[in-house]
């Protein structure tokens, strides 16, 4: 004979209540329901056993990549928002519990509703994600203690071997030359490592290159014997900062225009200059870790390799912007303007020593060049922005087999959009290309915004205040990724004493 039912059972069945017990649910047998030990009572019209359920819900905004867990090892990986469901069904009367395992990258997410009966199909669960949290490591500026670390940091982190995160601002300290810093985000520290006297970044501040000494190389825009700028070396460990060359001919060029890129030798790197060389339009120029410097192309030629006259629209002069390797191992970099008006795109040989240009940037907007990124799929990104006001800007794109194209960044789902794109793009880890606005957003005070290269399209992440009490806005440089997964920033005003700020997005 059966057990007995007891009255907390029977109870739930006239109430049509699932009670999760221990064991498999399985399906009631009758109006007694027939209960025997390790079964439930399931509501009427769920009587078989196979008869799943299926939990799912909504999600709000999201970019990237957002992955969900069922608490069971099973995983739900979603690319873009909208309604979604877990394919491994449960049984009427189990637990589930939804919880988020990889959040977007810069976005924090939760579920709303995520644990729960089945007493039927599950639909009202909602994931809600938000910027992640934007912290400000320092704000600059407040008395003669915060003017010596400087003020308006204007170049982009770079990152050591040891992690360690370096930037430059473009004023303040005791000469208002500007200083070199390092945060390190293991000890949660800042320090300045260099104090400018007698030549500085300048107006424009690049970041710095590690080399394979392990020291840090940077470029001055100005400065030097002639003040035609200088590349230096930074050991933070030994000797402080050296200057590695001078430019002190105009042949030689002049105010150096990009980061150095490192060369595939391991002694000595690449990089240009804005003016100077033979024709005084810029050059394409190497130099070793000893100094040793030579020019490998005067921009503003008239005659290709070939001795013939280049027809108008290819003679490229003023390069500008952190240059790259495309997938051949050609150096590939941008330039600013041409004979016929905007710039273009230009590639060089190393081993050939050949100059070529690949292609005219044609636009009836006037574009100005921030440099390149390199993707993880060998395809290259450079933004391009306008220089007149609410002109917005265009993203060059070059794929792995050297196609190039031009995408509109206009965005108008902000009252400002987007204006004056700054540095380079950072890749994230899901694949979209994240870069920074110095105006344009909800405020006209900066943004922060991600592109998605599969779908040619652009995405406001973070909108910089006004309001002096937050993390800063106007950004003047790009964002990066550091290897602790985090993204950093910088703005060159606001913050508690409206100097700018360093900031990281958890």
């Amino acid at each position: 004979m059966a057990p007995r039912p007891t009255t907390l059972t029977l109870l739930a069945c006239l109430l049509g209540a699932v009670l999760p017990l221990a064991g498999e649910a399985l399906a009631g047998q009758g109006a007694s329901c027939g209960l025997g030990a390790g079964k439930v009572c399931l509501p009427q019209g769920r009587r078989n056993a196979d008869d799943r359920v299926h939990v799912g819900g909504t999600t709000g905004k999201f970019y990237g990549s957002l992955v969900l867990t069922d608490g069971q090892g099973r995983t739900l990986e979603l690319s873009k928002p909208g309604k979604f469901r877990f394919r491994h069904a449960v049984h009427p009367g189990h637990a589930y519990d939804i919880r988020v395992l990889t959040h977007p990258p810069t976005q924090i997410c939760t579920v709303v509703n995520g644990q729960g009966v089945a007493l039927g199909p599950v639909d009202n669960l909602q994931v809600e994600c938000r910027m992640g949290r934007a912290s400000a490591l320092h704000a600059f500026g407040g008395g003669a203690e915060g003017i010596a670390h400087g003020v308006g940091p204007a170049s982009t982190f770079a990152e050591d071997a040891k992690g360690r995160l370096y930037t430059m601002t473009s004023g303040g300290d005791y000469f208002d030359q500007g200083v070199v810093m390092r945060y390190d985000p293991a000890e949660d520290s800042l320090e300045v490592l260099h104090h400018f006297v007698g030549l500085g970044p300048g107006r424009v501040a690049y970041k710095l290159s590690p080399g394979p000494d392990g020291s840090m190389y940077g470029v001055l825009n100005t400065g030097g014997l002639q003040n035609l700028g200088a590349i230096f070396r930074i050991s933070p460990d030994a000797e402080g900062l050296k200057i590695v060359h001078t430019f002190e001919g105009r042949e030689q060029g002049a105010h150096p225009s990009s980061p150095l890129l490192p060369a595939q030798d391991g002694k000595s790197f690449y990089g240009v200059t804005r003016d100077g060389g033979a024709y005084d339009r810029g050059t394409l120029y190497q130099v070793g870790l000893d100094g040793q410097h030579r020019v490998l192309h005067a921009f503003g030629d008239t005659h290709g390799p070939d001795g013939k006259e280049l027809p108008a629209g290819e003679r490229l002069f003023m390069p500008q912007g952190e240059i790259q390797y495309d997938t051949k191992g050609r150096i590939v970099g941008m330039a600013n303007r041409s004979d016929l008006g905007n710039g273009g795109v230009y590639a060089y040989e190393i081993d050939k020593g050949r100059y070529t240009m690949l292609g005219q940037i044609q636009d009836d907007v006037e574009l100005h060049a921030e440099g390149l990124m390199r993707s993880r799929d060998g395809s290259l990104y450079g933004l391009l922005s306008g220089t007149a006001p609410k002109s917005g800007g265009r993203l060059l794109v070059m794929s792995p087999k050297g196609k190039i194209d031009c995408w509109d960044l206009q965005f108008d789902n902000h009252p400002f959009g987007l204006q004056q794109l700054r540095g380079t793009l950072a890749e994230g880890s899901d694949g979209l290309l994240y870069g920074t606005s110095a105006g344009g957003g909800d405020e006209d005070a900066g943004a922060i915004f991600a592109i998605y290269p599969s779908k040619q399209a652009v995405q406001v992440m973070l909108s910089y205040s006004r309001d002096a009490t937050t993390v800063g806005h106007r950004p003047d440089a790009g964002v990066m990724f550091a290897s602790d997964g985090r993204l950093y920033a910088s703005t060159s005003a606001g913050g508690e004493h409206d100097a700018g700020t360093l900031l990281r997005i958890d």
